[in-house]
């Protein structure tokens, strides 16, 4: 008997808890907080936290500017800018924006999928400036002409991300620009370009000065949907010169030469490159400098102009007596709009020298088609330029002029 009163107590013991617990409460939704609106200037930085954990973090209503100090941007924050405001990162400042495969960075427009505000802006030159994992929408509503290369035809850049001084740019998004994606002044360093995405801007996914394109690993990237899906690349200063060496290299797009490109120093084309022209724009080689354009039986180099047509554009122009220019598998189109060699009556897809100086260029497996004028044209300067053809691929008869 006592045992079964043992029993007895412990059930009605556990009867009574059972019939007191209460359902487990339901979880309160994070509270919605305003996004906090951010000051015009700041002298010393600014650390941005992800504070709403449901919505817009910060509003920008102005050019904001950091003009000194560390822009630290943590991951899963959201910045929305209104129409005409921009975030620009001064001199004597730099940021960081490094989010994560899941908590990306986010810079938008106020009015979603509406282009309208101007962009974000790095004028640093410090290598500290990153931008990882973030994704940049529906900026480039500043148009502006700063530099002669644009300015002299009436031409501006607009963009989501203006780059005048050095940065880093991985892994992010960069879509829905007014103008191009990214814009790389000719005075600014990609210290790393990889892994990027950019779709659905209005011109180029990226503009930048051919120097400049080193340290850019476009194969890496993704670009759809832009208007003009080219890299565009520019010269500068009223005589359209690049005048640093320059390499270009194969990407998963064409370049397009937005302006006349009047190389004064080393430009190498390799292997699988495409190069198109605007209508009556051409290539030269002058000074000390060499032009090697060299691709292979698979990978041919491609220079030809916006549109398949006789004359398009100039055509290209080596005026230098190095004897390291040489093109090899290369095919050339559309050339022949205006003669290219100075002082010189000749349109030619290829000119070689001119009547005040002498030039060098060794052609093999050379194709030149679709041409006013000639497919080579050579003007020698006291009969010193030399032209060494030993093309596999047919060139019509070589027009001279002396």
């Amino acid at each position: 008997m006592k045992t079964n009163s043992y029993f007895l107590i412990f059930a009605l013991l556990n009867l009574s808890l059972t019939s007191c617990k209460k359902d487990d409460p339901k979880p309160e939704p994070e509270p919605i907080i305003a996004p906090i609106e951010l000051n015009c200037s700041y002298q010393n930085g600014v650390r941005l936290v992800n504070h709403n954990l449901t919505g817009v973090d910060y509003i920008v209503n102005c050019d904001v500017q950091i003009l000194g100090g560390k822009l630290q941007i943590d991951t899963n924050v959201t910045i929305q800018f209104s129409k005409g405001s921009s975030l620009t990162v001064k001199e004597n400042a730099y940021i960081e924006a490094i989010g994560t495969t899941d908590k990306r960075i986010s810079f938008q427009s106020t009015s979603l999928n509406n282009t309208s505000w101007d962009g974000l802006f790095i004028e640093s030159d410090d290598t500290r400036n990153k931008l990882e994992f973030c994704t940049i929408t529906d900026g480039g509503d500043y148009e502006s002409n700063a530099y002669v290369g644009y300015s002299g035809t009436g031409l501006s850049q607009k963009a989501n991300v203006y780059v005048y001084g050095k940065v880093a740019i991985s892994n992010c998004i960069i879509s829905g620009s007014e103008g191009d994606g990214v814009f790389f002044d000719s005075e600014s360093t990609a210290i790393t370009f990889s892994n990027n995405t950019l779709s659905n801007n209005s011109r180029y996914p990226i503009t930048i000065y051919p120097p400049n394109l080193k340290n850019l690993n476009l194969m890496s990237c993704t670009y759809t949907g832009n208007t003009n899906n080219f890299i565009g690349i520019y010269s500068v200063t009223s005589n359209r010169e690049v005048e640093f060496s320059t390499v270009i290299n194969k990407a998963p797009i064409s370049y397009f030469g937005i302006e006349s490109l009047n190389f004064t120093n080393n430009l190498e084309i390799n292997s699988g490159a495409t190069l198109i022209m605007a209508s009556s724009k051409l290539i030269s080689i002058s000074g000390n400098g060499f032009i090697k354009a060299i691709g292979t039986a698979t990978e041919p180099i491609t220079i030809r102009g916006e549109v398949s047509s006789s004359g398009f554009w100039d055509g290209i122009f080596v005026n230098t007596n190095n004897s390291l220019n040489e093109f090899n598998y290369l095919n050339v189109s559309d050339g022949g709009n205006e003669p290219t060699a100075t002082i010189s009556s000749i349109k030619a897809n290829i000119s070689v020298g001119s009547r005040v100086s002498s030039a060098q260029l060794k052609l093999s497996n050379t194709n030149s088609t679709n041409f006013v004028g000639c497919a080579l044209a050579v003007t020698g300067f006291a009969s010193n330029t030399i032209v060494v053809n030993n093309s596999t691929i047919t060139i019509p008869a070589v027009c001279t002029e002396n």
